[in-house]
């Protein structure tokens, strides 16, 4: 060993020209050739070949100059032992390069530099403990690296579009991971990440080769990870962020997901390459944070998971599809009102071609308890907001409205609770549309709109109220709504009114201090409805556009005067009975020249004065079919009228369908104060 040492001596105290000589044989293993401290190794001219044998540095020693170029060779530094087939360059950044047909085998020890790798067929064996961070370079898209070591990666890997192989399980440290874009072959061997949260920077990693990918913490994904054929990501647990990123499955998969949380589903995505790839998911929770659509692919759920959709939507569309097999699917919405978030439902999916339910699974909502107001502010201004069973609101759980809205009930209800403050709140400048929702224990007082701010009442709203109360803001009403008194009074105040664009029904309700056009139609296609109701004229009231139909009762009263002047035909539904009480006076006036705007269904349809007044302009006006009823002092005032055909007639006198019965209650007196009244029945045999 003496002699070994010397010549070793001897060699560190000269320069070797490495062009002039083979290099060092060694004739086995454990020949030595040892630098020890304060020696230097300088290597002239070209790299050094050492075949076998091994070059053991001392701490304080040096090697310069071109590299060693390792065959079967140990390099060996402190605790540090290497077997190489390999060039080490001890001054450059990358100290190791493999070239192809290379490797790197460390027994033990910590290695200091970098490992550069190009061509194909290099290794990286043993138990190496890296010290820098990025101490892993593959080079191009033509490089591979096999990797078969038996302890954790402590450093990351640069793959530049390179392949990696698994030899075995890969356990990457703390901090670790992989980085840029590349192929990585498991061949059923599992990639462990760290106990440390790591992020994966832009770039397209390719897992093939029925890969298994463990996470121990959780994970950002800012690139795109491809899974080739059937492949598992186990989560225990942990987060992965895919807000900006996707996970594409190849082939038709399927991808198993299980035991993870998937955070960011929307802006971030899942691809599938075609409608056979598919995703399993068993113990899996999904927050989306946008809209998103699946067009390709099949979702199947074989194990409880959630998708917490918030206020978004997951819809399934063109080849898609989703499964629930012998499981529950739940979705929450959070704070957020249902929206029957998960589409298409199993109504509009009556094939399952969307959405199939196997072995009794199913999409279960999870009903959570509110805890402050629900704010409702879609990104896209009008974006529909839906619920999939009522809801209630209350002090400290009232709605508060940020941006535009169209609130969709989907026949379900909204629920208030007796307040002395305002339950819903519409900031300046926005819209509430409700839509296909019954509003119950309702007060308008409930409403608070801030400047500019409106509220629509729109198709398929039914209001419901509380209780006796008063109308001060104008409200827009817009396809068939109700407004359902339950036996109380609705009073307009000064600014209280109805614009009407569509269609209303009134039922079961007193409607007090109607005058001008508080009840104003928009258009002709306006159409105001009652059922059992009390319309109280405090003054004039003029019905301009659209019409009125009677379903049940209704009955005018109050001192004024209801004057019809649009051009319209109104209906008085069969054994429904219009009647003008006391004071009260109906005032044909139509802006066309036609008598017959008052429609009857039949001889049950009843027009009645109860001590009230029938008036008409020189038009004339003309009942046909139904009945005339009277009772109590009533009267007729035709003024200027000078023929029939412009007075108050019943009956056509050609057929007798079109008489109209008149029938004098006990006591009924009809003064006619001016004009004429004619009877034109054709007399029934």
């Amino acid at each position: 060993m003496e002699k070994r040492n010397l010549l070793a001596a001897l060699i560190a105290a000269i320069c070797i020209y490495s062009n002039a000589s083979p290099g060092v044989n060694f004739w086995s293993s454990d020949s030595t050739l040892q630098l020890s401290n304060n020696s230097e190794l300088r290597i002239l001219q070209s790299n050094l070949p050492v075949a076998k044998g091994t070059i053991k540095q001392e701490d304080s020693s040096l090697i310069t100059g071109f590299p060693i170029d390792f065959d079967k060779g140990t390099y060996s530094s402190g605790s540090l032992d290497l077997l190489l087939t390999a060039l080490y360059d001890f001054d450059e950044f990358y100290g190791v390069t493999l070239n192809g047909e290379k490797s790197f085998n460390a027994q033990a020890g910590t290695f200091a530099s970098r490992i550069a790798i190009s061509n194909q067929n290099n290794r990286l064996e043993g138990q190496p403990l890296f010290l820098n961070y990025n101490a892993i370079n593959l080079q191009d898209f033509n490089t591979t690296l096999t990797i078969g070591i038996q302890n954790t990666l402590t450093t990351s890997l640069q793959l530049n579009q390179g392949t990696l192989f698994l030899e075995n399980d890969l356990r990457l440290g703390d901090d670790v991971v992989i980085t840029s874009s590349g192929l990585i072959r498991c061949y059923g061997h599992k990639v462990t990440f760290g106990a440390k949260p790591v992020t994966f920077q832009p770039g397209t990693i390719e897992w093939s080769d029925y890969p298994v990918v463990e996470l121990n913490n959780n994970v950002q994904l800012n690139g795109r990870w491809t899974f080739s054929g059937q492949s598992v990501v186990k989560g225990n647990g942990s987060i992965l962020d895919l807000s900006n990123g996707t996970i594409r499955i190849k082939g038709t998969g399927p991808m198993y997901l299980s035991n993870i949380k998937l955070k960011g589903f929307g802006t971030g995505k899942f691809e599938f390459e075609n409608n056979h790839s598919q995703l399993r998911l068993s113990n899996v929770e999904i927050e989306m944070n946008n809209n998103y659509t699946l067009t390709y692919g099949g979702i199947y759920v074989e194990g409880p998971s959630t998708i917490v959709t918030k206020n978004y939507m997951l819809n399934f569309d063109n080849g898609s599809s989703l499964t629930i097999d012998g499981v529950a699917l739940n979705y929450e919405t959070l704070s957020v009102l249902d929206s029957n978030n998960i589409q298409p439902t199993r109504d509009a999916d009556l094939n399952s071609t969307k959405i199939a339910f196997l072995n009794n699974g199913i999409i279960r909502r999870v009903k959570g308890v509110q805890v402050g107001p629900l704010v409702l502010n879609p990104t896209i201004a009008f974006d529909t907001v839906r619920i999939s069973d009522d809801i209630d609101i209350a002090p400290t759980k009232e709605i508060i409205v940020v941006n535009d809205v169209t609130f969709n009930g989907s026949t379900n209800a909204i629920n208030f609770a007796k307040s002395a403050n305002p339950l819903i709140t519409i900031q300046a400048g926005k819209t509430l549309n409700f839509t296909n929702v019954a509003l119950r224990n309702f007060k308008f007082d409930y409403l608070n709109l801030e400047p500019g701010a409106k509220i629509i009442f729109d198709d398929k709203t039914r209001l419901e109220l509380l209780d006796t109360q008063n109308l001060n803001t104008t409200y827009t009403f817009r396809g068939n709504t109700v407004i359902d008194g339950m036996g109380k009074q609705l009073t307009f105040g000064p600014y209280g009114g109805i614009e009407l664009h569509s269609s209303i029904q009134f039922e079961d309700i007193l409607l007090y201090g109607i005058s001008g056009s508080k009840l104003s139609g928009w258009d002709d296609s306006s159409t105001m409805s009652f059922q059992r109701v009390i319309l109280y004229l405090d003054n004039d009231f003029t019905l301009t556009k659209g019409h009125f139909e009677v379903l049940d009762w209704l009955d005018v009263v109050g001192s004024a005067t209801f004057n019809y002047n649009t051009n319209k035909q109104s209906i008085i539904w069969d054994r429904a009975t219009m009647t003008f009480w006391g004071d009260s006076t109906f005032h044909y006036m139509p802006p066309v020249a036609n008598r017959d705007l008052i429609t009857f269904v039949d001889e049950r349809s009843v027009f009645s004065l109860n001590g009230g007044t029938i008036s008409s302009t020189t038009t004339g006006m003309r009942l046909l079919g139904g009945s005339f009823q009277l009772n109590n002092d009533c009267y007729m005032k035709n003024p200027g009228a000078l023929a029939d055909s412009e007075g108050i007639q019943l009956g056509d006198g050609i057929d007798a369908t079109n008489d109209c019965i008149i029938t004098f209650i006990t006591g009924a007196n009809f003064n006619t104060l001016s004009g004429r009244f004619v009877y034109n029945n054709v007399a029934l045999e």
